[in-house]
């Protein structure tokens, strides 16, 4: 866990190195270029996991072997639902359209923490402020050098610690039932276009939905429960999810059209949330 200030402003930023790095591979892709002639013309990422997968992905194509072997050999840089999706576009041939899609997820993901980051401006200011005004009250009883080493305490303690605050209130801003569901719902869209298990599906759409609830509630639920039961079934009960996604998930699931239904609903709720 990140406790400095600017790692967690940092962690923030990684939707952003993300759609970048999707984004340039699905165009040297789309162009007819190799993997690794496209990913080994890129800049190192400032993102340390984005860099991990990118040097994994030029090494491992270069010496012929798959995208697959290269994300086994990167563990830990890139999300579950990274990994199936990849994973299963490749297997299917539909890697050009997985890429397209993770450029958009991303850019998506990055348009929301931008509103956080922004957010977190005040709260950072009123430490600040508070940093030279609440030592102020003790001024003429300890004197300017120990008012100064004050200030100096509590400025050093938002750099050093800072981190932690910020993170637990950009996870409750993050963590609205509307933007979990909109995570999922693009997850579950992306995997199933790609022709992903549909256990792995879920699973990797629970794990990047960043809901703890949602992750409880599916903690007992086995694979032949997640292969076989109903979508809209299996996400009744969380408060994690908004009746308006559960409505979509029985439609997807009569129509198995998850793709679509999915999609349209994570655009309009993204939309209404701007």
């Amino acid at each position: 866990m990140t406790l400095t200030l600017a790692s967690e402003l940092r962690r923030l930023d990684e939707p952003r190195y993300r759609a970048d790095f999707y984004r340039a591979w699905h165009a040297g892709y789309s162009a007819g270029l190799t993997h690794s002639a496209t990913l080994g013309a890129l800049a190192p990422s400032p993102s340390a996991s984005v860099e991990l997968l990118r040097r994994g992905i030029v090494d491992a194509t270069a010496a012929g072997r798959s995208v697959v072997a290269a994300l086994s050999g990167s563990p830990g840089a890139l999300a579950t639902f990274e990994a199936a999706l990849l994973a299963a576009s490749e297997a299917s041939g539909t890697l050009e359209s997985a890429l397209r899609l993770l450029a958009d997820h991303f850019t998506f993901e990055y348009k929301r923490t931008l509103r956080v980051r922004i957010l977190m401006g005040y709260p950072i200011f009123l430490w600040v402020v508070a940093s030279f005004a609440v030592p102020i009250v003790g001024l003429h009883v300890q004197g300017w050098q120990r008012y100064l080493a004050t200030v100096g305490l509590w400025l050093a303690a938002l750099f050093l610690v800072g981190g932690v605050p910020i993170r637990a209130i950009a996870g409750m801003l993050l963590e609205s039932p509307q933007r979990v569901g909109v995570r999922v719902a693009r997850v579950l869209a992306m995997l199933l276009a790609a022709g992903a298990p549909r256990a792995r599906a879920v699973r990797a759409a629970v794990d990047a939905s960043g809901s703890a609830d949602l992750k409880r509630h599916f903690t007992k639920r086995s694979e032949r429960d997640l292969n076989t039961i109903p979508l809209a079934t299996l996400f009744e009960g969380s408060r994690a999810i908004p009746a308006e996604l559960l409505s979509q998930l029985r439609i997807a699931d009569v129509t198995h059209d998850y793709q679509d239904t999915l999609g349209r609903y994570a655009d309009t709720a993204e939309r209404d949330a701007r």
